[in-house]
């Protein structure tokens, strides 16, 4: 998986990236929630936010951390790579 942390398909299989190694337990705990959340609407809908923001109410933050550690991991393992 190289574009996305994770994901859940229509037949209830949860894929994540491992990439996940490097984020904190709460992102984690944040994105796994999120996936899980598919089983029960699979679209970005208002019912897919609402029940994301009962166990998450500051889910925007976490989606913002995610993009900016996204960037910066990709960032370093491009940096690793050019050492090698």
């Amino acid at each position: 998986m190289k574009t996305k942390w994770a994901s859940h398909s229509k037949n209830g299989n949860l894929t994540v990236n491992t990439l996940l190694k490097y984020l904190p337990e709460n992102i984690i705990a944040y994105i796994i929630y999120h996936e899980v959340t598919h089983a029960i609407e699979r679209k970005h809908n208002e019912k897919f936010w609402r029940i994301i923001t009962k166990k998450f109410p500051d889910y925007k933050t976490k989606e913002k951390d995610l993009l900016t550690y996204w960037f910066a991991i990709q960032k370093q393992q491009t940096t690793q790579q050019s050492i090698k």
